[in-house]
């Protein structure tokens, strides 16, 4: 099955949050084809609606560039893993994984993260500002942002490791 580490990766994020829903934060992002904005469902203590978003391919500070202001930004305290079936700048690399996403921990709150899965190619250029790639914009894609406690990383770790995930961007000092 083609998309099948993009399913392990979803429902495993379905299966997190319902075991930790009581901090998780969650949203859900639609970016249509051909177009720069998209539609965002937001979990929170209001009613949860799909909302239209900002240009996602801009850094605006919307549900996309928020949770990765700790990887685009060039700071030595970031702490990350990316990982990626095709790495930025890496031309044509075969893999047996269509696994997208990141792993982030906040260097300004010691029990705050960040898990976000999504459909780019080559997407985030690590310490390099927010740079959506100019080839995507005319496809869909799908992102699943997660803002997490940092001591539940473990699991998803286990999860990335059992799914022989190639981790293609890795900023964690004492890992």
């Amino acid at each position: 099955m083609l998309y099948y580490a993009y399913w392990m990766d979803f429902r495993f994020m379905l299966l997190f949050s319902e075991i930790f829903s009581s901090y998780i934060k969650m949203a859900v992002v639609y970016k249509a084809p051909a177009q720069n904005i998209g539609k965002a469902l937001i979990a929170g203590p209001a009613p949860v609606a799909w909302q239209n978003t900002p240009d996602l391919t801009q850094a605006n500070n919307h549900a996309v560039f928020k949770p990765l202001e700790h990887v685009i930004a060039a700071n030595q305290d970031n702490k990350f893993i990316a990982y990626n079936n095709i790495p930025p700048d890496v031309p044509k690399v075969k893999t047996k994984s269509n696994s997208k996403g990141v792993l982030m921990m906040n260097p300004g709150d010691p029990d705050e993260a960040s898990w976000i899965v999504h459909t780019i190619p080559g997407f985030p250029k690590a310490l390099r500002g927010y740079v959506f790639p100019p080839a995507e914009i005319q496809k869909g894609h799908l992102f699943i942002c997660l803002t997490i406690k940092e001591s539940e990383i473990d699991a998803i770790g286990k999860f990335i490791c059992m799914r022989k995930i190639i981790l293609t961007q890795n900023y964690l000092k004492d890992a």
